[in-house]
C-alpha cells in the first residue's frame, strides 16, 4: 500500500480553481495530497503555468482528462502539446457521447478511433486510456455495455481509468470490473456513492467496502495512483470534503498490510 500515490481530481474544487488557481493548488498541497489530476479544459489556456504551480508546491501531475472532441485527428496534436507542457503522464478520454454510439457499427468506429488516438498518444511518450461515466454502463448496444465494448476491443495497455462512483451509480461493482479486466488500471478514481445519498456520500459513509476495493485495485488492477474525486455539490465545504476524503483513504490504506 505504501507504493500508492494519492492525488485530487481538480474537478472536485473546480469553482475555486477557476477563480484562484494558485491559492487552490496551495490548499491541495497543504492537505497532504501528492498530486493533482487535471481536465484539459481547466489548463488549456496556459498549461506551462499550471506545471509551475505544481512544482512550486511539490506536487506531481497525475494525469489529464480530455474530451472525445479533443482526441480527433484535427485536435489531437494540440491536446498532446498541452499535456507535454503540463507534464502529464496520462491522456485519458473522459467519455464518449452516447449519441455517437447508437449502433454496433458506430461503436466499432469509435473504438477504432480510440486505437488511432492511443497510437498517436503513445508515440509521444504518454499513456492513453478511457474514463467511465455512468452512461457507459447504462448504454447497451448489441447486448453489451459501452464500457465492455471499449475494454473488450482495445489493447491491454489501453488504461482503464475506473471511476468507482460512476460505476456503482449504474449498478456495477468495482471489484467485479477490476477482476474482469485485470492489470489494466494503474490509475483509479476514488469516488463515493450510496443508494441513499447518491454522489453526495462521503468516502467511508457510502456503499463501498473501501479496504476490499483498494486492495483489489492494487493487487488485481495494478493501481499505483489513486485520484479522489467528487462532483456533486451540497451544503458541504469542498475543501473540507477534499481533506476529509484524503484522511479517510489514508487511514484505510494504513490498516492494510
Amino acid at each position: 500500500m505504501d507504493t500508492v500515490r494519492i492525488g485530487l481530481q481538480i474537478y472536485s474544487l473546480r469553482e475555486d480553481f477557476a477563480a484562484r488557481p494558485a491559492e487552490t493548488v496551495a490548499s491541495i498541497a497543504a492537505m497532504g495530497y501528492q498530486g493533482i489530476e487535471f481536465t484539459l479544459g481547466s489548463i488549456r489556456s496556459d498549461p506551462a503555468y499550471y506545471r509551475r504551480l505544481l512544482a512550486d508546491h511539490g506536487l506531481a501531475c497525475f494525469g489529464c482528462l480530455t474530451s472525445w472532441q479533443d482526441v480527433q485527428p484535427e485536435t489531437i496534436a494540440e491536446t498532446i502539446a498541452c499535456n507535454r507542457a503540463l507534464g502529464s503522464p496520462f491522456i485519458v478520454i473522459g467519455s464518449v457521447p452516447t449519441k455517437l454510439v447508437t449502433t454496433l457499427a458506430e461503436v466499432r468506429q469509435v473504438v477504432a478511433r480510440m486505437g488511432e488516438a492511443q497510437r498517436a498518444i503513445q508515440s509521444e511518450g504518454f499513456a492513453a486510456g478511457y474514463h467511465n461515466h455512468d452512461s457507459d454502463f447504462f448504454h447497451v448496444v448489441d447486448g453489451k455495455t459501452l464500457f465492455e465494448h471499449v475494454f473488450d476491443q482495445t489493447p491491454e495497455d489501453f488504461v482503464m481509468l475506473l471511476d468507482t462512483g460512476n460505476a456503482l451509480a449504474a449498478g456495477y461493482e468495482s471489484i467485479a470490473l477490476l477482476e474482469k479486466y485485470p492489470r489494466r488500471s494503474p490509475f483509479l478514481h476514488i469516488k463515493g456513492y450510496s443508494a441513499e445519498g447518491g454522489y453526495l456520500a462521503y468516502i467511508g459513509d457510502d456503499d463501498f467496502d473501501w479496504s476490499a476495493v483498494l486492495r483489489c485495485a492494487i493487487d488485481t488492477g495494478g493501481a499505483r495512483t489513486f485520484s479522489i474525486e467528487f462532483g456533486a455539490r451540497g451544503e458541504y465545504d469542498p475543501h473540507e470534503r477534499a481533506k476529509t476524503s484524503l484522511d479517510r483513504v489514508q487511514a484505510i490504506l494504513e490498516t492494510e498490510p
